[in-house]
């Protein structure tokens, strides 16, 4: 049987990002330390720059899924690194994080070219919301990387804006709920 637990909230104080993002970190290195598979749920994608950090605790290398409209792979915005628009490009420096998989890509006007060569140089898989429609899921897991410890993260805005409307970025063309659950299935078997 599985087990699931609420380890609680990870302290977060609005405008301390370094103070909130230790906190996030240590809360998750103790979560892995215990021997758990650690859920993190909450905050803006930024959030996966101090859950990255944590995911060294494994010890392995790690693949990296996102589900996104955006890439996230912006290099930085105002001299900032450390924001909702750059951590699959952190994570990708990360010496524990061997290959990554970007899903849903829809968003319009948040990355620039220079970022999608970056990811593709890299060796990421990066896919659109309409290229997942047209391959279908069990194509889908087929370009994904194999074996391994996976890092899921999922925001929001991957979703199309009819059935995630509440998100900061709505955006049609996203993915619909059984697609996602097809392919977070199928990643489960991977």
């Amino acid at each position: 049987p599985i087990t699931i637990a609420d380890c609680g909230d990870a302290d977060v104080l609005q405008g301390d990002r370094d103070y909130s993002f230790q906190c996030i970190e240590r809360a998750v290195r103790r979560i892995i330390r215990a021997g758990s598979i650690p859920i993190v749920m909450g905050g803006d994608h930024s959030i996966s720059i101090p859950v990255g950090r944590a995911l060294e605790e494994y010890g392995k290398k790690i693949c990296v899924i996102q589900f996104d409209a955006h890439l996230d792979w912006t290099d930085q915005l105002g001299g900032n690194r450390l924001f909702n628009g750059h951590p699959m490009r952190y994570m990708s420096q990360l010496p524990y994080v061997d290959r990554m998989a970007h899903l849903g890509i829809h968003g319009i006007g948040s990355s620039k070219r220079s970022d999608f060569q970056d990811a593709g140089a890299y060796g990421a898989t990066i896919l659109s919301a309409r290229q997942i429609r047209a391959m279908g899921a069990q194509q889908v897991l087929e370009q994904l990387p194999q074996g391994g410890r996976y890092y899921v993260t999922i925001d929001i805005d991957a979703f199309d804006y009819s059935i995630a409307g509440g998100t900061g970025s709505p955006m049609l063309g996203g993915l619909l709920y059984d697609e996602a659950v097809d392919l977070l299935e199928g990643i489960a078997q991977l």
